[in-house]
């Protein structure tokens, strides 16, 4: 396959080669040597956060530069960070509205491990899918965050359950002096959807006590769906694509026996039978009458966030610390969809022959729509907390360090149906009402059919309480054992204590409310852990050997008992090779494993609605579809190893280049067909109506199915210090090579590279370029084509689009007034911008729209976004 922006890549090293030319000997600004540190994915200290090429860090710079606004919206451009969940995708109706979180290797976020300082996170209360349970970025603020680790690989050895495709920790600001303010505003070309972030940063350092303050508050404006072309219709035949228009529509459809009926259009409510129009037309047999559900949708829900974080640190004696952290935030989302459908036949709903608006003088089903009492809203309100207490010691012989922390996280959030939600009782109440005053009239058009205090009398406030929470007690330590001739063994070993809880709550049965799905989840469980690492150096300074500067060898386990399915026992095994200056090769294999989440085990039926195309029919349709829990449910089990190598040449200062192939095998995976697959003859049931009409989609949980993935990863960073400035070029990218993957037992693999939002290749390209205060750079993202699950018209395979975008970005930073003469500065006019840094930004400035999907939105909202050329500006000032 071709890539466009393959032909960019060797223009780009050679500008660094040419702009090498004129390079100073002086090192390249924040290049400075780092303390030893522990890096994500490891125990054991290293003397540079650098040094690992399986981990990419992404620092405040890089964080500034990516012009993101969002911590997913960093983790978005990352080319390993494929089929995530974001606030488009778990949008409207979704079990997890106004959630985010990552998804390394595409593998889906319950299998990629989030630690925010090192430590677990409370999954977000509502599970994505009703049972896959996650971490919310959008409950970390971006002022908060110092840098992000990002570990490429499996480390289960080190962390236990989830961290199979890599691991992504999110580091915390906590040392700084000072206060510190940032405004930001931006917004879109073309429509409303502006978003403003102000924040602030305050940190003391006074003797042996450290204190850090942070403080944030996030507003973003919604964006329509009737406010961009690709989405203002789900009719998308104007594009290759199907109608998805829905048959719940006003006017409506009526059922009778195997007939179907269309209401027509101006209806009055009182229709003959005469009247009455056939209900489908044309060869595919489409409703004649549909639905225009894209009229009320967002593709971007408004959102309201704020919050703080608090850490300390208070040195008792030279060696002895207390240490802790805690930190609260907000977050409130507003959604809104088309207003209530009503199925007869799923919501068990029927028109009764003595209803007076009935024409047919016997028992009647419909699909209808209720537009007479507008669109459903939610609000989804969150709260969530963590708490971290602990004690370390450190600087002891032979640089041991050991602490010892107590962790609570909590994550709670109710989900408020405050408007167009119908209740299936009273529907059908209404229906029974035999006063042509007051009954329900489903044979209308429109507005103005049927009495209002009984459109009130059918709307419903379903409400849904989560809360998600963790509790642990760790104690760890980490040290040199003794000497080899080629340096000290080191040692990294701890335990841990675990307790999680998971409880979800509908306020109203299943059934209860029309064409929405309920169903309770509540359990819990504890974990005890054991781990240790160690690290033998084979060869290094004062002993070499020929074509080997250094050689390390790791080894690493964890023993994890889980209190509902028993132990697991992870290892780990690495080699770091050394042959000469500039050049570091490495290898690693490790085993992993995904504990079923507490949703999946213990929730009960798990309903919900979707739309399917049905064989028998070619029609497509909206069906509930209804999942359970599996308290037998095992481990999934994966298998990987890694190879590698970074050069950082000593002819070319400032570059370094890392090249990575992985393969990835997965076991007893835990899987929930989709409603298309068992229509389609996969594990499950399909429940159909007398008419043949599906009415319900059976898929319960269970474990089945492997699969296998391979790939490469290429880092290239090059930074360069010129007479006329320093420039920095950096290029990520990704690269599936195989994903195979089979979800029935028996069956063989089946090639899923390059399919239906899993594009195989992910790049993002950037040149900055800096001289004093003054910045100016551009980035350009490439995402590749892939192929599109639905065919188009013909029944031909299509492909969506590859999509590209370039982002720029200027900024100036005026010096610190004790960088500059002082007494000068104070007498000018402009002195108040000591210290400060104005930004200006353009993302996606070629108003690039997303490629199509044949999906009701006509985009993957996975893999684009909706919201075209944004122009953003910021304001920092640091007052002391």
């Amino acid at each position: 396959m071709k890539h466009p922006l393959f032909p960019l890549l060797p223009l780009a090293v050679v500008t660094g080669q040419l702009l090498a030319q004129n390079q100073t000997d002086e090192a390249p600004a924040g290049m400075a040597q780092l303390e030893p540190v522990i890096v994500t994915g490891s125990t054991l200290r290293r003397d540079e956060a650098e040094s690992s090429p399986a981990v990419v860090v992404l620092d405040r710079r890089a964080i500034e530069r990516s012009g993101a606004r969002t911590v997913n919206g960093v983790l978005g451009r990352l080319p390993q960070n494929t089929l995530g969940l974001n606030e488009n995708v778990s949008n409207g109706l979704s079990f997890s509205p106004g959630a985010a979180g990552a998804s390394l290797r595409g593998l889906g976020v319950t299998s990629t491990l989030v630690l925010l300082n090192g430590r677990r996170v409370a999954p977000f209360a509502f599970a994505a899918g009703g049972t896959d349970t996650f971490v919310d970025l959008n409950s970390i603020p971006l002022s908060a965050v110092e840098r992000i680790e990002v570990l490429k690989e499996g480390a289960s050895a080190i962390y236990g359950s989830e961290a199979i495709a890599g691991v992504i920790n999110i580091i915390l600001r906590s040392d700084y002096t000072g206060f510190e303010t940032e405004t930001y505003y931006g917004n879109t070309t073309r429509r409303d959807a502006g978003e403003f972030r102000q924040s602030f940063i305050s940190g003391l350092d006074s003797g042996p006590l450290h204190l850090f303050l942070t403080g944030n508050y996030y507003h973003r404006n919604p964006l329509a769906a009737v406010d961009r072309s690709f989405s203002a219709s789900a009719d998308q035949r104007r594009r290759g694509g199907f109608d998805f228009r829905s048959e719940f529509a006003n006017p409506g459809t009526i059922l009778v026996g195997d007939d179907e009926f269309a209401v027509p259009r101006g209806s009055d409510g009182r229709p003959t039978q005469s009247d009455f129009l056939p209900g489908r037309l044309g060869e595919e047999k489409p409703y004649r009458n549909r639905d225009e559900t894209n009229d009320a949708i967002e593709l971007i829900a408004e959102t309201e966030r704020w919050g703080g974080l608090l850490t300390f640190r208070y040195e008792i004696t030279p060696h002895l610390e207390v240490f802790g952290e805690a930190s609260y935030q907000a977050v409130k989302s507003k959604t809104r969809v088309n207003p209530s459908p009503v199925d007869s036949e799923a919501d068990e709903v029927v028109v009764p022959a003595s209803n007076p608006f009935n024409p047919f003088g016997e028992e009647v089903g419909f699909l209808w729509r209720s537009v007479e009492t507008g669109p459903r809203r939610n609000t989804v309100e969150l709260d969530a907390y963590r708490y971290l207490v602990g004690l370390r010691v450190h600087d002891l012989p032979r640089h041991w360090t050991s602490e010892a922390a107590f962790l609570y996280s909590e994550s709670n959030a109710v989900d408020h149906a405050t408007h167009g939600f119908l209740s299936t009782a009273k529907i059908q109440a209404a229906l029974d009402d035999p006063d042509p005053a007051t009954a329900l009239n489903v044979f209308g058009d429109g507005q103005d059919i049927n009495d209002r205090e009984t459109l009130r009398g059918l709307v419903i406030r379903p409400r849904t309480d989560g809360l998600a929470y963790l509790y642990s007690v760790d104690v760890k330590a980490s040290g040199e054992l003794f000497d080899l001739p080629a340096g000290p063994v080191r040692l990294g070993l701890g335990a841990e204590y675990r307790e999680e809880f998971h409880r979800q709550r509908f306020s109203v049965a299943p059934g209860a409310v029309a064409s929405y799905g309920s169903a309770d989840s509540e359990g819990g469980r504890d974990v005890r852990s054991l781990f240790f690492e160690a690290r033998f150096p084979l060869a290094g300074p004062g002993f070499e050997l020929p074509l080997v500067r250094a050689l390390d060898f790791t080894i690493a386990e964890r023993f994890d008992h889980y209190s509902d399915f028993g132990q697991s026992t992870k290892p780990k095994l690495g080699l770091e090779w050394k042959p000469c200056e500039g050049l570091l090769l490495r290898g690693a294999y490790s085993e992993g494993f995904r504990a079923p989440s507490l949703p999946q085990l213990f929730s009960g039926v798990i309903s919900g609605f979707t739309t399917v195309k049905d064989p028998l029919t070619g029609l497509n349709q909206q069906v509930a579809v209804r999942g359970g829990s599996n308290p037998d449910l095992q481990p999934e089990l994966s298998y990987s190893y890694f190879l590698g190598g970074t050069i950082a040449p000593p002819f070319a200062p400032g570059l370094s280049v890392t090249l990575d192939f992985f393969h990835l095998e997965q076991r007893n995976l835990i899987g929930l067909p989709t409603a298309q697959e068992v229509v389609d003859g996969g594990p499950g049931r399909v429940e159909r109506g007398e008419n043949g009409r599906i009415l319900r989609v059976h898929a319960p949980y269970a474990n089945f199915g492997n699969a296998v993935i391979e790939g490469w990863d290429l880092e290239l960073d090059y930074r360069i210090e010129t007479r006329f400035g320093a420039f920095r070029l950096a290029s990520s990218m990704a690269y599936i090579s195989t994903f195979r993957q089979a979800l029935v037992p028996g069956e063989p693999l089946e090639d899923r590279r390059d399919r239906f939002g899993f594009p195989e290749f992910k790049m993002v390209n950037s040149l900055f370029f800096s001289r004093g205060g003054f910045e100016a750079g551009i980035t350009v993202n490439y995402v590749d084509s892939y192929g599109d699950d639905e065919t188009n018209k013909s029944g031909q395979e299509r492909d969506v689009g590859s999509w590209t975008t370039v982002d720029l970005q200027l900024s100036y930073a005026w010096p610190a007034a004790s960088l500059d003469n002082p007494g000068r500065r104070a007498q000018s006019r402009w002195r108040w911008l000591d210290d400060a840094k104005l930004t200006v930004g353009c993302l996606n400035a070629g108003d690039s729209e997303p490629p199509f999907l044949n999906v009701p939105e006509g985009y993957d909202p996975q893999t684009a976004d909706a919201a075209g050329r944004f122009l953003y500006a910021s304001f920092r000032k640091k007052f002391w």
